[in-house]
């Protein structure tokens, strides 16, 4: 991926402008998912599955390009690399986690999101291991 200098780009763009180009402002990419997770039944481990459409309101997006791929990290030392904006993933052990996604668009553009699961009830914020989409 080619980089361009923020000096250049800003020269062009006020070249551009002066012409009487009209600006193009585009939104930029972003990352955001929301998971569903379940204990097993000894509660020692769960699994949840991860959907980078949702929510519904704010998916993950890449405005003017598609999603090329989606990077999983779950904090747990397992990665996935994968064209699916849904995956399921069980956790080894108890322990709360920070999962995180990279959103890699065609345009070469990236963004990036972290949640936290969490298996304290009314942790703000948290992906809980209820059961239900947060």
């Amino acid at each position: 991926m080619k980089n361009i200098g923020m000096h250049a780009l800003s020269s062009t763009l006020g070249l551009a402008l002066a012409l009487g180009a009209a600006a193009e402002v585009q939104a930029a990419a972003t990352a955001n998912f929301q998971g569903l997770c379940n204990w097993n039944a000894g509660f020692t481990q769960y699994t949840c599955s991860f959907d980078a459409r949702r929510p519904a309101s704010s998916p993950s997006a890449c405005p003017g390009s598609y999603v090329w791929k989606y990077f999983w990290d779950f904090d747990d030392g397992s990665t996935l690399f994968t064209g699916s904006p849904l995956v399921s993933h069980t956790f080894p052990d108890r322990a709360d986690r920070v999962v995180g996604l990279r959103v890699i668009c065609w345009n070469g553009e990236i963004a990036d999101r972290l949640r936290h699961v969490c298996s304290t009830v009314g942790t703000p914020g948290c992906i809980q291991i209820n059961g239900n989409w947060n």
